[in-house]
């Protein structure tokens, strides 16, 4: 099973799209706000989760794509790619939670946000994966 999952990345991100869209279901009328220095930046979970299942959706198409077209990917550089996006936002959802519960009494939600912004800067920034494994693939002979 682990095996057909790592042949073939695009379900993993496919598979991940239902469960996505019920969450953004169940939290429509949630917002969410980043302070950066003294601007505010408010936003819906709702497009947040969009956002996230139509990124999904393209990456699942060009792993597909590249199945199709039988082109081998990295196997190394998929496993890195799909561990640090779905352990990170996996973590992400983890610590959020954390910083719901009363947790604030022992003066730790400046550190969880702080660990927060680092997961996503990590998730965002382990997005390059993607490109370099399927340029690589599609170089290699």
């Amino acid at each position: 099973m682990l095996y057909k999952l790592l042949d073939r990345p695009y379900l993993v991100f496919w598979l991940s799209i239902p469960i996505i869209i019920l969450n953004a279901a169940y939290s429509r009328n949630d917002t969410m706000q980043f302070n950066v220095y003294d601007t505010y930046y408010i936003f819906s979970r709702f497009q947040l989760f969009l956002s996230i299942t139509i990124a999904f959706a393209f990456m699942g198409l060009g792993y597909w794509i590249m199945h199709k077209a039988e082109k081998c990917l990295y196997q190394p550089l998929s496993i890195l790619h799909i561990t640090l996006t779905f352990g990170g936002i996996f973590t992400i959802w983890i610590i959020s939670i954390c910083l719901r519960v009363s947790i604030m009494q022992y003066n730790a939600g400046d550190h969880l946000t702080n660990a927060i912004y680092l997961v996503s800067f990590i998730v965002l920034f382990s997005q390059i994966v993607y490109p370099i494994n399927i340029i690589k693939s599609l170089f290699k002979n």
